[in-house]
């Protein structure tokens, strides 16, 4: 049996982070999630001050990802396919 598992991702190079946000069963619940949060995440945050950086974060939260980083790259999300053993 597969999983889906959601993750976020921001910075570059050492300052590079990831992070698994949810699993679902289905692969089109998780891609929902990521059409959703790229939508908010990856709206170009390179010019953004510190506090709309932190609006960004805050909306990426209340739609799903409680974990959410972002800094001057945006956030983006994958899905990644698992053997549930």
């Amino acid at each position: 049996m597969q999983i889906y598992l959601v993750e976020g991702h921001t910075g570059e190079w050492g300052d590079y982070r990831r992070w698994n946000v949810r699993a679902f069963l289905r692969r089109q619940d998780a891609e929902c999630l990521v059409a959703h949060l790229n939508k908010i995440g990856n709206v170009g945050v390179k010019g953004l001050d510190c506090a709309k950086r932190q609006d960004v974060q805050r909306q990426l939260s209340l739609a799903g990802d409680p974990e959410a980083h972002t800094d001057y790259t945006g956030t983006r999300y994958f899905v990644s396919e698992l053997e549930l053993i």
